[in-house]
């Protein structure tokens, strides 16, 4: 189940970087992994555009308490006392007037569904990022790249337990 999320910019982009998963724990430990596209490759938030390499993290673990039940992105960076709130703007450094942040909110009841998996849709249009997901998926409806002249780029996740 995944327990938190961590966003996180670079200078420098996935290309030159390991595997994914080697890559991930070097940067943040055990059991934490990337938010990776449909061919299983690390998503730049901020493909294409001018910005920062933008990278979404997320760590898992076994246990279903105080896993995530629900992912959104906003453009408020608070925190309230339902959603956890990540502080790294998704569009850091693109033209973009929009900023945009990560936010997920934590399991209130064991019956609840939780997360299971995430991954990205990109594509030259929204139609063609949208193709990137399967039906299972729950797509959320802001291009992450909005006004910063890149790729569509959408966030979407399965539940699992």
């Amino acid at each position: 189940m995944i327990q938190e999320f961590d966003v996180r910019s670079f200078e420098k982009g996935f290309a030159t970087l390991k595997a994914a998963e080697d890559w991930a724990v070097d940067n943040l430990g055990e059991g934490w992994h990337v938010v990776c596209n449909k061919t299983k490759l690390p998503q730049d938030f901020n493909q294409k555009a001018s910005g920062k390499y933008i990278y979404i993290f997320f760590r898992t673990d076994v246990k279903v308490e105080g896993a995530v039940a629900a992912i959104r992105i906003t453009a408020s960076n608070g925190t309230s006392e339902e959603w956890i709130t990540c502080p790294q703007n998704l569009n850091e450094g693109t033209s973009s007037k929009k900023a945009l942040y990560l936010s997920y909110c934590n399991l209130k009841c064991a019956t609840d569904p939780v997360v299971g998996g995430v991954q990205s849709g990109y594509g030259a249009s929204v139609e063609s990022a949208m193709k990137d997901f399967s039906p299972g998926h729950v797509v959320l409806r802001q291009d992450v790249n909005q006004g910063a002249g890149g790729k569509y780029i959408f966030l979407g996740y399965t539940y699992g337990r």
